[in-house]
């Protein structure tokens, strides 16, 4: 019972490493812009819209969410006819990104 949490933190603490990579002089280089877009998409369930309350091209946000994507090593979201959703890990990360930025 008790190792699911801390297996669900050793996860998010993967995620944050794999999302902030250590700067060239030691330390590590939070950017915190990555989980802000990420919690934008999945609030609005729309790259287009998010993209647009975060003034910024859709072009431009689609990418960063694809390279976000393949530096944490897995899909945060689904993307359907009928929008975009948060994967199960997606919905993980988005619940971090909130504690993160709160």
């Amino acid at each position: 019972m008790h190792s699911r949490p801390v297996k669900r933190r050793a996860n998010m603490i993967y995620w944050f490493r794999a999302a902030c990579p250590p700067p060239q002089k030691g330390g590590y280089g939070v950017n915190t812009t990555i989980f802000q877009y990420a919690l934008e998409v999945e609030r609005t369930r729309s790259i287009t819209q998010a993209a647009e309350n975060l003034f910024m091209s859709q072009p431009n946000l689609s990418k960063a969410i694809k390279e976000f994507e393949n530096s944490l090593g897995f899909v945060v979201f689904k993307r359907t006819s009928k929008g975009i959703e948060p994967t199960q890990k997606g919905r993980e990360l988005i619940e971090y990104s909130r504690g993160l930025l709160a």
